[in-house]
């Protein structure tokens, strides 16, 4: 079975390298007739392979070599071996389990790579939301996520995201919060944590979700891989939800593809003096879909929302505690995600509450402090 699987390896890693060897519309085309039984099996003879592409002399000669599987490419036999060992699924084009919304756009990946628990399940999720934001996200944009998420996620829609800092880790924590299912779509390989910062958050979402990326294990992030990755975010989702942007915003390059592939396009509405409402406020204006409430998500997403509503444990423990409203903001805040000392007084809080305000939530039960940061303990 491990050499079956290995070799299995060896032939999408091969496809990846044909990718690189001639342009990605032919190696498309070569997925898509193997995918319908029509093309030429791997080990073809010289005149199917002349036949089927226009390559030089010199491609030729590499293309037999790596589609050999006793001489393959170093590289590709070295990848292949630490995807095995790694427990990194790669998933092709042909492939059944190769996400449906992601197949409808233009360029495709012809090998997803798929590091987690959940991998195969994830990516054939019927219902799934790419949620973007602001990477410098208010506690408004962090509350909104968490309200508008966790609901989601506990309904089985599955949360994509990009692990980025602010809104994106937000979005990912809210899933898993709720138990729900999440992917993170990353700029490098899977085996690359980017941020490093989010090395916790990316273990977790292993354990709950998956992470996927279409380059090569170990690959570095760079610039122009971040823009390949927005195309991915917006394709692997049937609508795709802005959460906090400022007028040039990063953020506006994913609902740029989303566009493109004929995604749907929702926003969250903010505060007209905000920075970070700019964004989403003119993407309204332009003809995106506004959200004020979860009732938008779940028409949009096409998912019965749940017949008997769980009690929130958020509004429970205002309740029973009778917070006020900052104790009550704060702890909205930290249910989604833990935060240290200095992080909470970034907040807009007064500077001389944020003390009293950790203590009463502390004598209430309802945070611990954990390895340095102030985690929530639902009553």
């Amino acid at each position: 079975m491990g050499n079956l699987k290995h070799n299995e390896n060896l032939l999408m890693l091969s496809f990846l390298w044909l990718n690189r060897l001639i342009d990605s519309a032919q190696g498309k085309k070569w997925l898509n007739d193997s995918a319908a039984g029509v093309a030429p099996e791997l080990k073809w003879d010289q005149a199917l392979i002349l036949d089927y592409f226009s390559l030089s002399e010199a491609q030729q000669a590499r293309l037999f070599r790596a589609l050999d599987l006793q001489s393959a490419d170093p590289d590709i036999l070295s990848c292949a071996d630490y995807c095995a060992e790694e427990n990194i699924q790669l998933i092709s084009l042909a492939d059944p389990l190769y996400p449906a919304y992601l197949k409808e756009i233009s360029s495709p990946p012809l090998v997803l790579f798929v590091k987690g628990q959940g991998g195969e399940a994830l990516l054939s999720s019927p219902a799934s939301l790419t949620v973007v934001g602001a990477r410098n996200c208010t506690p408004y944009g962090i509350n909104c996520t968490s309200r508008l998420l966790r609901p989601l996620a506990a309904a089985g829609c599955c949360i994509v995201s990009g692990l980025a800092r602010g809104i994106d880790g937000q979005a990912h924590m809210a899933a898993l919060a709720a138990r729900g299912k999440t992917i993170a779509i990353l700029p490098g390989g899977v085996d690359v944590c980017y941020p490093a910062e989010h090395r916790h958050l990316y273990q977790q979402i292993q354990l709950q979700g998956a992470v996927i990326s279409e380059q090569w294990p170990g690959t570095r992030p760079q610039r122009s891989y971040f823009a390949a990755r927005n195309r991915l975010l917006s394709g692997l989702s049937q609508a795709t939800l802005v959460i906090e942007s400022s007028q040039r915003s990063g953020t506006l390059i994913t609902v740029d593809h989303a566009l493109r592939q004929g995604r749907e396009v929702l926003a969250v509405p903010g505060s007209i003096y905000s920075p970070l409402s700019v964004g989403t406020n003119q993407l309204i204006k332009e003809g995106a879909t506004p959200v004020t409430g979860i009732q938008d998500l779940w028409s949009v997403l096409n998912i019965n929302p749940p017949a008997v509503t769980v009690n929130d444990p958020l509004m429970t423990a205002v309740k029973r505690y009778q917070l006020d409203q900052n104790q009550s903001r704060l702890l909205a805040i930290l249910s989604a995600g833990p935060l240290n000392y200095t992080e909470i007084a970034r907040l807009d809080f007064a500077r001389e509450q944020v003390q009293q305000l950790i203590f009463d939530l502390e004598c209430c039960g309802l945070i611990q402090l954990y390895r340095g940061k102030y985690t929530v303990r639902w009553p």
